[in-house]
C-alpha cells in the first residue's frame, strides 16, 4: 500500500513537472516566434490587384488595355442572417439564390474577405442594387479590371491572351499576386509579361479570433504595368487580315529600314477576349480543326523556289558560278533514279541565273546545286540567319531546318546524297523555313546584305544594330533577276499599275497533288521601303494568289504610308 502511494506521488510529481518545463519552453524560449505568429494571424492583407499597362501599335492605336467591369461581392462576416434579403437579391441578379449560397461556401476564404458572386454585372443590375443597398447588408459592387481587346482576331497572335494564375503560380512568383491578378499565356502577354502586369498593392486589416475585421491598419495603392508601343501597324495589319479570310497563311511585312514588323497576319485567327471572359467558346477555339492558336508566321515550311535565292548567292559569293554560266533546260534533270521537273515540265532552254530566277528553273539550279555543294549552300543559309529563331520577342517561334550531312547522318543515320544536294538547291527535301525568315530574307537582298534583328517592340531610341552580313555586289544581279520576276517572269501578277515590285515566286510539294505557296519581294524596287513574305497554306502556285496579295499589300502601303 505505502508503495502504491510513493509510486502515484511521484507520477503527480513528474507530470507537474513535465507540464512546467513545457510552460517554460513555450513562454521563455519559444516566446517571441510564438509572438510572431499570434501578430500575423491577427493580421491580414487583402489585395489590391494592379492594372497592366497598355499595348499599342506604332501610331498610338490602343490594341490591348484594362477595361472596367462590375463585380458583386459579399463579405461573410457583415451578411445579414435574414435569407429573404439574399433571395431577393438573387431576384434583381436573375439567378437562384442557392448559386450565392454555394459561391459563398466555394471560394470563402475568411469572414473579411470579398466573395464574388457575379462578375459581369450589367449596369442596369448594378444601378438597381445601389438604389437598394440599405436592404443588403454585407453586399457592395466593385469596379474591376480585366483585359480587353478592341480588335479582336486582328492581333491576335501578336498579342496573345491572358489567364487567371494557377495555385503553383500564386504560391511560388516571387512578386505578390492573387487569384484575381492576369497571367500572361501567350503572344506578348507572355513575353512582356513582367512589364506590363505591375506591381499590386493592399489593404492591411486587423481582425479578432473568430476572423472578423476589427480596423484598417494601412494602404498601399496598386502600380499600374507600363505601356508597351510596338512596331505594326494597326492598319496594314487589318488589311492584310481580310486579303486572308478564309485562307490558312500568312503575311509578314518588315520595314526595310531597321527590320521592325510592320504587319505579321496569321491566318485563321481566334478572338483573345474569350479567353478572359466566362464564355464558353475557348473549348471550340482549343478544338478547332484548323489549329487557330498557331501561329503561322513562324511556324516551319518547305519554302520551295525562293530557297533558290540562297542557292545562288552561295555560288556567286564562293565565286563557284557566274551570271552568265548557263545550263540547258529541257523540261526536266535526272539525279540518279529520280526526274526532277521544271513547272508544267516546260523546256527553258539556254538559261543562266536571270533566267533560272525569272523562270523558276529547277534544272539550272539543280546543275548549279551540284557545283556549289551542300556545305556552301548550307553554311549560307545560315548567314542568311535560317535554321534558327530570328529571336522575335514571342513565345514559340520555331527555328526551321538546314540540313546538311552532319544532320542527316544524325537524326536519319544516312548518308548525304546528290538528291539530297538536288532537293535542297530547288527548296525541297529537310529544309524548313518560316514565313518570318523569308521576309528577313527579301529584306537581305533588298538592303544588299545589311541584317538586322526583326523586332515587334518600338524602342525610345528606336536604334536597331546592323550588320554587313555579304559584299553589296553579289546581289546586284539577284535583284535584277527579281525585278524582272515580276515584270516578265513567273511573278507578273505581283505587278502592274504602277506598282514597283522585285520578287520571287515558289511552290513547294508536299504530295502530288498540293503545294504550298510563296511569294516573298520589297518595294519599292528603287530605294525599297518595305519587305514581305505572303505563304499560303496548301495554295497552290506563288505566282498567283500569293502575288496577287502581294500587290496588293504594296499598294496599301504605298498609298497610307505618308
Amino acid at each position: 500500500m505505502n508503495n502504491r502511494i510513493k509510486y502515484f506521488g511521484l507520477g503527480i510529481f513528474l507530470f507537474l513537472f513535465t507540464l512546467i518545463i513545457i510552460l517554460w519552453h513555450i513562454q521563455v524560449l519559444k516566446n517571441e516566434k510564438y509572438l510572431l505568429l499570434s501578430e500575423k494571424n491577427r493580421i491580414r492583407l487583402v489585395p489590391i490587384v494592379a492594372p497592366r499597362g497598355n499595348i499599342l501599335d506604332r501610331n498610338g492605336v490602343v490594341l490591348a488595355f484594362d477595361k472596367h467591369f462590375f463585380e458583386l461581392v459579399a463579405v461573410p462576416q457583415d451578411l445579414s442572417k435574414n435569407r429573404e434579403e439574399l433571395k431577393e437579391l438573387a431576384k434583381i441578379c436573375g439567378v437562384d439564390v442557392e448559386y450565392f449560397h454555394k459561391k459563398i461556401k466555394e471560394r470563402f476564404v475568411a469572414p473579411f474577405y470579398p466573395v464574388v458572386l457575379l462578375r459581369d454585372v450589367e449596369l442596369s443590375k448594378v444601378i438597381k442594387i445601389e438604389e437598394q443597398n440599405i436592404r443588403f447588408p454585407g453586399i457592395r459592387v466593385r469596379e474591376v479590371f480585366r483585359r480587353y481587346y478592341p480588335q479582336a482576331e486582328t492581333f491576335a497572335h501578336i498579342i496573345g491572351y491572358t489567364a487567371r494564375p494557377t495555385l503553383l503560380e500564386i504560391l511560388t512568383t516571387e512578386e505578390f499576386i492573387t487569384d484575381e491578378d492576369w497571367i500572361g499565356r501567350s503572344g506578348l502577354e507572355k513575353t512582356m509579361d513582367d512589364v506590363l502586369r505591375g506591381k499590386n498593392g493592399g489593404t492591411q486589416v486587423e481582425i479578432d479570433n473568430r476572423g472578423r475585421m476589427i480596423r484598417t491598419l494601412s494602404w498601399k495603392g496598386p502600380e499600374p504595368g507600363t505601356d508597351i508601343r510596338l512596331t505594326v501597324d494597326a492598319g496594314l495589319q487589318e488589311f492584310g487580315k481580310n486579303l486572308l479570310a478564309g485562307r490558312k497563311g500568312s503575311i509578314v511585312v518588315l520595314d526595310c529600314s531597321s527590320a521592325s514588323i510592320l504587319a505579321m497576319v496569321s491566318s485563321p485567327s481566334y478572338n483573345p477576349n474569350y479567353f478572359v471572359s466566362s464564355d464558353n467558346r475557348v473549348t471550340e477555339i482549343l478544338n478547332d480543326r484548323r489549329s487557330i492558336m498557331l501561329n503561322r508566321s513562324l511556324l516551319p515550311y518547305p519554302p520551295g523556289s525562293i530557297f533558290k535565292i540562297i542557292t545562288a548567292i552561295s555560288g556567286l559569293d564562293k565565286e563557284i558560278i557566274s551570271p552568265s554560266q548557263t545550263f540547258q533546260c529541257s523540261g526536266s534533270i535526272d539525279i540518279g533514279n529520280h526526274r526532277v521537273h521544271c513547272f508544267g515540265a516546260r523546256a527553258h532552254g539556254n538559261v543562266n541565273l536571270h533566267k533560272g530566277i525569272t523562270d523558276s528553273c529547277n534544272t539550272y539550279f539543280v546543275n548549279i546545286g551540284k557545283m556549289i555543294g551542300v556545305d556552301n549552300i548550307s553554311t549560307y543559309a545560315r548567314i542568311f540567319n535560317l535554321g534558327s529563331p530570328t529571336g522575335i520577342e514571342l513565345p514559340f517561334e520555331k527555328g526551321g531546318l538546314v540540313p546538311d550531312r552532319i544532320w542527316k547522318k544524325k537524326k536519319i543515320n544516312e548518308d548525304w546524297y546528290t538528291g539530297d544536294t538536288a532537293n535542297i538547291s530547288i527548296g525541297q527535301g529537310y529544309v524548313l523555313t518560316t514565313p518570318l525568315q523569308m521576309a528577313n530574307m527579301a529584306l537581305l537582298v533588298a538592303n544588299n546584305g545589311i541584317s538586322f534583328k526583326p523586332r515587334l517592340i518600338k524602342t525610345e531610341t528606336n536604334q536597331n544594330k546592323k550588320v554587313s552580313i555579304l559584299s553589296p555586289e553579289v546581289f546586284l544581279p539577284l535583284k535584277g533577276a527579281m525585278e524582272d520576276v515580276v515584270r516578265r517572269g513567273t511573278g507578273r501578277l505581283a505587278g502592274g499599275d504602277g506598282i514597283s515590285v522585285a520578287g520571287k515566286t515558289g511552290s513547294a510539294q508536299v504530295d502530288n497533288n498540293r503545294s504550298h505557296a510563296w511569294f516573298i519581294g520589297y518595294a519599292p524596287v528603287k530605294n525599297p521601303q518595305i519587305a514581305f513574305a505572303v505563304f499560303l497554306e496548301f495554295g497552290g502556285r506563288g505566282g498567283e494568289e500569293p502575288a496577287i496579295i502581294a500587290k496588293k499589300i504594296v499598294q496599301y502601303w504605298m498609298e497610307n504610308s505618308r
